[in-house]
């Protein structure tokens, strides 16, 4: 699919318990419980005025339902909405830092594209109740050398609160033939989840790279 994205990701099959519901509503928070841990930051040069914080995440997903659920396995690779506000009284009051939003729809659908067994098995993951599945991610925020007020998009030293959101069919084809077709094997998730939010921190100081990946 010709996508492009800021992050990238590894997919680890796990089982996990005893998760909580992120603020963001989202159709499918009650079904798919996902959290977000800030297991890395890097800091790059930019220029003069902004530098790039790379920050990588575990995503965690897990099924709180008593069905089965089926997730495309690209599921929470690449995000549709990333959400930065300065604490959680902001959050809830959509007063964002940062809130861009990607596009995460193919234009063209792979070759032989249709609800087949061979593509449920091949293409998606089958979460039973209480299962989960991890992914690491790396996203990329913009934060400024000295303190700047009043400007969206780049953002301060300090705490931060972090939330993303992930759809879940991103393909062009319907998704209703699909759910139909797998419906006895599971329940498909389409519609767009978020994470619960995280906090990160920019330290006054960091230690900037000359060059990053």
């Amino acid at each position: 699919m010709p996508l492009q994205f800021p992050s990238a990701c590894l997919l680890i099959a796990i089982g996990t318990f005893g998760l909580t519901v992120g603020s963001f509503s989202s159709n499918g928070e009650e079904r798919l419980i996902p959290t977000a841990e800030v297991i890395s930051q890097k800091y790059c040069s930019l220029n003069n005025e902004r530098f790039k914080v790379e920050i990588t995440l575990r995503l965690r997903f897990e099924n709180h339902t008593d069905k089965v659920l089926i997730l495309d396995k690209q599921f929470g690779r690449f995000a549709s909405r990333r959400i930065i506000a300065k604490n959680r009284e902001s959050l809830a009051s959509r007063d964002y830092e940062d809130d861009p939003i990607f596009d995460s729809f193919a234009d063209n659908d792979p070759p032989d594209f249709h609800p087949s067994i061979h593509l449920l098995r091949s293409n998606f993951v089958l979460l039973a109740p209480g299962q989960s599945f991890e992914r690491v991610s790396t996203v990329e925020v913009f934060t400024w050398y000295v303190n700047t007020s009043g400007r969206k998009n780049t953002i301060n030293y300090g705490d931060h609160l972090l939330q993303i959101g992930f759809v879940g069919w991103t393909y062009a084809a319907k998704a209703s033939q699909f759910e139909e077709a797998w419906r006895k094997f599971g329940q498909l998730i389409t519609e767009e989840i978020y994470t619960e939010p995280v906090v990160f921190q920019i330290p006054r100081n960091p230690q900037i790279e000359k060059t990053c990946n």
